[in-house]
C-alpha cells in the first residue's frame, strides 16, 4: 500500500490489486474511492451524498468517455498505419527500390546527411536510435528491421526509405516509382 499526502489536507492510500488499482482519498470535505484498471475508471465513489457526488459521478464518466475515445482513435490510427506500411513494402517487391537521387532526397529529409555522409540540413526531430539503427517514431512502424531508416553503405536500397510508395507522415516527402516501374514507363 502506498501513503501520499498534501498540504491542503488529502490523503491519497492506493491499494494495487492484480489489474490495477484501488485509490482512497480522503479531503477535508468527504472521502472518494476509485476502482481503476490501467486508466480506465471502473467505478467510483464519494461518501457524502449531494451536489458534490454528483458532480465526481459526472466527472468520472467523462474520463472513460474520453479514454475510451482516445483508445479507439489510437487503434484506427494503428491499423491505418499498419496498412500503409505494408503497401509500401509491396510496392518495393513489385516495383523495385527508388532510384539513388529519390533515395538520397529521403535520407537528406530524415538523417540530415546525404548517402555519402555530407551533412546537408538538420536530422528529422522524428527520428531517434535504437540498437544502432535509426527509426521514425511518427510513421509507427516499430522498431524491426523493415522499419529501418539506416542501411548499410553497400546497399542503401535496404533501407526503409527505398520503398517506391513511402509517404513521410510529416509531409517531407511522397511516393515516387520504383526502378522497375521507371524503367517501363514510356518515353
Amino acid at each position: 500500500m502506498r501513503i501520499m499526502s498534501d498540504l491542503n489536507g488529502s490523503t491519497t492510500k492506493e491499494r494495487p490489486t492484480s489489474d490495477g488499482a484501488i485509490l482512497t482519498v480522503t479531503r477535508p470535505h468527504g472521502t472518494y474511492e476509485i476502482v481503476r484498471t490501467g486508466s480506465r475508471i471502473v467505478s467510483a465513489g464519494y461518501r457524502e451524498a449531494g451536489a458534490k457526488a454528483r458532480k465526481f459521478k459526472k466527472a468520472i464518466q467523462e474520463h472513460n468517455k474520453e479514454t475510451e475515445k482516445k483508445t479507439e482513435q489510437k487503434k484506427k490510427s494503428m491499423w491505418s498505419k499498419a496498412g500503409s506500411f505494408l503497401a509500401a513494402v509491396k510496392s518495393k517487391a513489385f516495383e523495385g527500390a527508388v532510384s539513388l537521387a529519390v533515395l538520397d532526397h529521403r535520407h537528406q529529409c530524415c538523417h540530415g546527411t546525404t548517402l555519402a555522409g555530407m551533412r546537408v540540413n538538420t536530422p528529422c526531430t522524428a527520428r531517434f536510435e535504437h540498437e544502432g539503427h535509426a527509426y521514425c517514431k511518427s510513421c509507427g512502424c516499430g522498431e524491426w528491421k523493415l522499419a529501418r531508416l539506416d542501411a548499410p553503405a553497400d546497399n542503401p536500397t535496404e533501407s526503409k526509405l527505398a520503398f517506391p510508395d513511402l509517404t513521410c507522415p510529416l509531409n517531407r516527402f511522397g511516393p515516387m516509382p520504383g526502378a522497375r516501374k521507371e524503367s517501363n514507363a514510356p518515353n
